[in-house]
Formats: C-alpha cells, structure tokens, sequence
C-alpha cells in the first residue's frame, strides 16, 4: 500500500512539475529563443545566457528602460535591410513596421525589446499570415542576429 501511495505523489509532483514549466514558457521555446517566417525560410534569434550577463538591468527605481523604444527601432533597421535586401522572393512584398514590445527573460531579472516587421504583397491580396521577422534588441543596446534554420518550414 505505501509504495502505490509513493507512486501516486511521485506522479502528481512530477505532473505539476511540467504544467508549471510549460506555464513558464507558453510557445514550447526553450530558452530565449525567437522564431520568424519569412516565405519559405525560418530565421532564430536565440539570446544567449553571455549577452544576457553584459546587458544591464532595468531597476524597478528607473521610469524607462536603459534603450528606448526608439533606439531599439534604430537599431533594429539596419539588421533587417541587411538580412533582406538581397532576397528576390521579397521584391513583391513591402515590408512595414508593426511593434516594439517589452518582453521579461525568463528568469524574470533582464528585460528586452521585440521589434517586430511584417510585409504585405504589393499587389493583390495575401490568405494566411504574412512573412514576419523579429529582431531582439538587448539593454546595451546589442542587436541579436536572427540565424537561418536550415530548410525552414515544412521543407
């Protein structure tokens, strides 16, 4: 009879163990690790545990974040037009601003700016979700590089 009892407290701690851990990170990403889509390909800006270290804290004392939202649009421009600028599939598709968002790591002790760019046709219309790219601009002002998954999406 104990060692039902110990296999029933065994499974429940370890069931609550990984609701709580997929709580803790609702997309199935593991670490600070961010997909985009664009067309066909898949780019990951993934932040590592060293850069997150070099970027300083956002105190609670502090109004605004170390990098405004602003500087954070600054920095992240140039990144996606190097990324994309010699992408042909691109050439019909304009792409435009969406957001800049404040996001918490997920140890909860740094903070981070998603900048968010979509692109919509030129022309006609468009079924399904348009082509997406995140760039992660960190505290110091670090501009974490998306890397191109290999065969992206469904290839």
């Amino acid at each position: 009879m104990s060692a039902f009892r110990l296999t029933v407290v065994a499974f429940v701690v370890g069931f609550s163990a990984s609701v709580s851990a997929a709580d803790e990170d609702p997309a199935g990403l593991t670490g600070n690790s961010f997909p985009s889509r664009l067309l066909e390909r898949t780019w990951v800006s993934k932040i590592t545990d060293e850069a997150l270290a070099k970027s300083p804290v956002w105190e609670s004392k502090n109004e605004n974040p170390p990098v405004s939202a602003r500087r954070a649009m600054a920095l992240s421009q140039p990144v996606v037009e190097r990324i994309t600028k010699d992408d042909n599939a691109l050439r019909e598709w304009k792409r435009r601003f969406e957001s800049a968002t404040l996001h918490k790591t997920q140890d909860g002790k740094r903070w981070f700016w998603r900048v968010e760019y979509s692109w919509l046709p030129k022309m006609g219309g468009l079924s399904g979700l348009p082509p997406y790219m995140d760039i992660i601009v960190l505290m110091d002002g670090t501009v974490v590089e998306p890397q191109l998954e290999d065969g992206g999406i469904g290839k």
